[in-house]
């Protein structure tokens, strides 16, 4: 059935009679799929919804790790198989999939049916940093980067996205993992034997899961407070400028005070009363006066620029307290060097466009990251058929799905770890009821051949 913003949400609204239920019970797990590694992977994940794309992949991961072990071969050479040359690569895997190549140190990753890219880290580093399971089920912590979290989990989840995270990664021969964004300086070296924590995060900072998405977020955060640092120094360095081609301008009078151009708190004071512009009167330096505001207004930024600085520099707590906290999504993508982006405004009465375009074309997900953030000035709570309610102010994974009627559905995912804030984890809504509790979606285009819903 096609939908449009005229016709949909007074049929939609009478779907949903009954509360819908996400939780996930062992019944409900194919058979060959190994329960104890399901119990201990998901003992705090007890509503992992199979339904939806995280749970089919992650689904699909317990089974390749159950069918290694009747088999009796190592995990990752079912995660990472070997072949003899790269068209056997191309011809048996998927879009998305690592492969290595007999002789090649360094493994492959499928683009597309005709096209491949060999990545910067062999099979072992691969293993370590996107281990099965866990790579698709990272969770934020108590850093306040939702907005991160849910992007990276989306860009692990699609299969044609994953050549951006997996771009990021390189390791040498003597098995150190670098990190670095595209077109970025900042780089994250960690050692064979070193944790995340080894770099000086807090386990309550980091994301809890795979070691490749927690490096993610923490060269992220450092990439944004280094940005944050050049763009003072800047600012810095433009206002010190200004001030010594004026300190120049006026030598003379401040010569006579004694003040030197690099003495701030002198120029300032020489400036605050009526002696400089008696002396700008007196020289008929009108515009002098005028820029003497300006001039006070640079050295006041000076003083509070040089304070954040040396409390950057001196505060080992600054970064965890400052980086990261508050964002947005298509930052994120940008990072990752994806320019085709937008914001997509949603009202909370009538469908939009770009929404009705993914209800009735789900495939047209594969070619974007779809993140979703909700309204603000909602308390939610009075959100009926759900057995707790959704976080105001907060960004979830975004998925259109098929209702067991066969009718479009909307699934969002948390990135909380859910049952620590006695919050569901993948939550399904009708459309009328995802517009009325989300403000916005965020899109990045990740396939050239189609765009046409960031332009």
């Amino acid at each position: 059935m096609k939908i449009n913003n005229s016709t949909y949400i007074p049929q939609i609204q009478s779907l949903r009679k009954t509360p819908i239920k996400n939780n996930i019970s062992f019944c409900s797990i194919r058979k060959e799929t190994d329960k104890d590694t399901f119990t201990s992977t998901f003992k705090k994940n007890k509503n992992l919804d199979f339904n939806s794309l995280t749970g089919r992949l992650v689904e699909e991961d317990m089974r390749l790790i159950q069918k290694a072990k009747e088999q009796g071969i190592a995990e990752e050479d079912l995660f990472v198989r070997e072949y003899n040359c790269i068209n056997g690569g191309m011809e048996k895997s998927a879009t998305g999939d690592v492969f290595k190549v007999k002789d090649e140190k360094n493994i492959f990753l499928k683009l597309s049916d005709d096209d491949y890219m060999q990545l910067d880290i062999d099979k072992k580093t691969y293993m370590k940093l996107f281990p099965p399971v866990k790579r698709f089920l990272s969770e934020q912590r108590s850093s306040g980067d939702c907005y991160l979290v849910s992007v990276l989990n989306q860009m692990i989840a699609n299969p044609n996205s994953r050549k951006y995270i997996y771009s990021c990664f390189e390791n040498d021969e003597e098995g150190n993992i670098k990190v670095k964004f595209p077109d970025s300086k900042t780089l994250i070296t960690l050692k064979p034997d070193e944790t995340i924590h080894d770099l000086g995060v807090a386990s309550n900072k980091c994301a809890k899961g795979a070691l490749g998405i927690q490096l993610l977020e923490y060269l992220y955060k450092e990439d944004v407070l280094n940005d944050r640092i050049k763009f003072l120094e800047t600012y810095l360095e433009a206002d010190k400028e200004q001030v010594s081609i004026f300190w120049e301008a006026n030598r003379r009078f401040f010569d006579i005070k004694g003040v030197k151009p690099d003495d701030y708190d002198g120029i300032k004071n020489a400036l605050s009363g009526n002696l400089f512009k008696l002396y700008a009167n007196n020289k008929s330096l009108s515009d002098v006066v005028a820029k003497r505001e300006v001039i006070l207004t640079c050295l006041s930024d000076i003083e509070k620029i040089t304070q954040e600085l040396d409390e950057i520099n001196s505060d080992p707590q600054y970064f965890e307290k400052n980086a990261g906290d508050g964002g947005f999504s298509l930052d994120v993508c940008k990072k990752f060097g994806i320019e085709a982006v937008k914001t997509i405004p949603l009202s909370d009465k009538v469908l939009n466009n770009t929404l009705i375009t993914l209800l009735n074309n789900p495939s047209e997900q594969e070619n974007y990251i779809i993140t979703t953030a909700t309204r603000r000035k909602k308390t939610l709570c009075e959100l009926l058929h759900l057995p707790t309610p959704i976080v105001s102010n907060h960004v979830y994974g975004f998925e259109v799905v098929k209702d067991k009627k066969g009718m479009p559905a909307i699934k969002v995912t948390n990135p909380w770890d859910t049952c620590l804030a006695n919050k569901q984890k993948i939550t399904e809504l009708t459309p009328d009821k995802f517009v009325k509790y989300f403000e916005c979606l965020w899109i990045a285009g990740v396939n050239q051949d189609s765009l046409f819903l960031v332009y």
